[in-house]
């Protein structure tokens, strides 16, 4: 399955977890482990928890138990220390050390805990490509409201190759909004502008 073809599964799942409603999860997750198996499902929830919170992944797991086989007795493997910084900068790329003076000096305890927790542990564990995990975080950051780091996100789809027309389909088929869909129109247009 191409990354093309796996990216509309991906962004159904991630929809429905950021919705609710058991019901679109358990179909999103069973149609997804159908192509990918349940481990696939697993991962995208583990890595949907930055952006949607502990309490909507639970509430997908729980809906989605029925395609779910049980997961490995052991849980997580130990973590590799360098892991988060290496999937951070493989997104950020010339931006890293920017982005990462920034939340040093918003809060530096935090800056360990993003580089730990959502790029060591979600990103970097998570089995997705960069360019589609980029495209699912500018998709729920847009669909969240946080349209500042959406920016910083965009950035990085640009970086990874991902085109504005492929944006603009996966945002097309995401539940947005209006005045959202709006304001991701705009970041969009707005990059257009600059290169």
């Amino acid at each position: 399955m191409t990354q093309d073809d796996r990216f509309p599964l991906l962004a159904r799942l991630a929809a429905a977890v950021r919705r609710g409603g058991d019901g679109e999860v358990r179909a999103a997750a069973a149609a997804l482990a159908a192509a990918e198996g349940a481990e696939a499902v697993r991962a995208l929830l583990r890595f949907l928890e930055p952006f949607v919170g502990f309490p909507l992944v639970l509430e997908a797991l729980a809906a989605a138990a029925p395609v779910l086989e049980p997961p490995p007795p052991d849980g997580a493997p130990p973590l590799d220390p360098a892991a988060g910084e290496r999937a951070f900068r493989a997104v950020w790329g010339p931006d890293a050390d920017a982005v990462l003076q920034r939340l040093g000096a918003l809060d530096p305890t935090f800056r360990d805990w993003v580089l730990e927790h959502a790029y060591g542990r979600a990103y970097a564990e998570s089995g997705l490509d960069l360019a589609s995990g980029e495209r699912l975080a500018v998709l729920l950051l847009a669909d969240l409201g946080a349209f500042a780091p959406c920016a910083g996100h965009l950035r990085a789809c640009r970086r990874l190759g991902v085109a504005d027309a492929v944006l603009r389909r996966a945002a097309a088929a995401w539940p947005l909004p209006p005045e959202r869909r709006r304001r991701l129109e705009e970041l969009l247009a707005a990059g257009e502008e600059t290169r």
